[in-house]
């Protein structure tokens, strides 16, 4: 591994702003570079790259000047290099598709002296246009699809050719990362602390308005008590959110017979009179009681309190690049959306809402949410 003392000339610091060497960028200024590539990416319908350089041996001071210098003459103007890590060296190429990518990542190998450790490299991609979104939690190191690696790449890792000094090894030609990773926020320690003390106390508190509620519907309607559901969650991890049944076991069958019916423009279905809730289930949702066991989904750390609300999955593969931003962050039980008075946003807007969430949360927005959200349950806004 390398240390930071190592990577970068003193008395400069991966966390400013400033330019690096005069050519690559601090960790600051290089994460809003990209930031502002994925906004140009969602305005222009585009896909861009990145290229990650880990260096797992010690890079004397002197070394970073002939990276930045082969770096300089690979790249074109139009690129952008900068440290992600203490150990990791970044390079961005928009309007670059993956397979271009790994051409710019085996070049850079190549073009690396003798005197330098080799690095592993890595190509993330947005978006990434490979198949369907994953289905598990992002892992910084996954690999999604190795489809868009160059086929002299592939033949060389299946002959297991290592002639090459500063190629990649094999297992990091596996293929192209999500660059979603990269844009996730974690949960702040206030937060998930907030959501644990709140949930248990919650759960405790209201377990016998739980049980009356699961024996009413149990003895009122023929199917389980719980009701759960794929949604699309933190960085598109997808997971069963938990509610009260409230429809008829067949609702899911039928829901594509009503699909024209919606109130809710754009991919989420939402129909205030839905024929298949159940009477008991009209007075739960009403009442907002049906969610309650969404308590555990936050203990669990699928939820948070406050956030954006967790779209069904089929729906969600139905929204724009930039919509899907509002999974940069944890999904919650109520968010800016919820409070609304009036008809309901449009869908883009309710989009919009969540994304001024995600990009201005805090202590002080969360109280006010959750305050603002009980005189929302009880004017019946948003209950569908």
């Amino acid at each position: 591994m390398i240390r930071l003392s190592r990577l970068l000339p003193t008395p400069a610091s991966p966390s400013d702003g400033n330019e690096i060497d005069q050519y690559l960028c601090g960790q600051q200024q290089f994460r809003r570079q990209i930031d502002r590539e994925r906004l140009r990416s969602d305005r222009g319908n585009s896909q861009f790259a990145l290229v990650s350089m880990t260096f797992h041996a010690p890079i004397q001071p002197d070394d970073l000047a002939i990276l930045s210098n082969v770096l300089r003459h690979r790249l074109r103007a139009t690129d952008d290099a900068g440290i992600l890590e203490s150990n990791r060296v970044g390079v961005l190429l928009p309007e670059t598709d993956p397979a271009g990518a790994w051409k710019v990542a085996e070049d850079l190998c190549e073009l690396l002296p003798g005197r330098l450790h080799r690095p592993e490299c890595d190509v993330y991609a947005y978006p990434m246009r490979l198949g369907a979104p994953p289905t598990e939690p992002h892992d910084p190191h996954e690999r999604i699809d190795s489809t868009a690696i160059p086929s002299r790449i592939r033949q060389n890792r299946s002959a297991g050719n290592s002639t090459s000094r500063h190629r990649s090894t094999p297992r990091d030609l596996a293929g192209v990362r999500s660059m979603d990773s990269l844009f996730v926020k974690r949960l702040p320690a206030w937060k998930r602390a907030i959501d644990i003390i709140c949930s248990l106390a919650a759960l405790v508190l209201l377990a016998p308005l739980f049980l009356v509620a699961g024996i009413v519907v149990k003895l009122t309607s023929h199917g389980p008590i719980f009701y759960s559901q794929q949604r699309d969650g933190h960085g598109g991890w997808r997971f069963n959110i938990y509610k009260f049944r409230t429809m008829t076991v067949d609702a899911d069958a039928i829901k594509s017979q009503l699909l024209e019916l919606s109130e809710q423009d754009g991919p989420a279905f939402k129909l205030k009179n839905d024929p298949r809730v159940t009477p008991v289930g009209r007075i739960l949702r009403r009442t907002c009681i049906d969610e309650l066991p969404q308590l555990f989904n936050v203990l669990k750390g699928d939820m948070t309190l406050v956030g954006p609300r967790p779209m069904c999955s089929k729906e969600a593969t139905h929204c724009s690049q930039w919509q899907r931003r509002r999974l940069d962050v944890t999904p919650g039980l109520t968010c800016i959306w919820q409070i609304q008075t009036g008809p309901k946003p449009a869908f883009i807007d309710w989009m919009r809402m969540d994304l001024r969430y995600a990009c201005s949360r805090s202590l002080w927005n969360d109280v006010k949410l959750i305050a603002m959200t009980i005189p929302a349950i009880i004017r019946r806004d948003g209950v569908y």
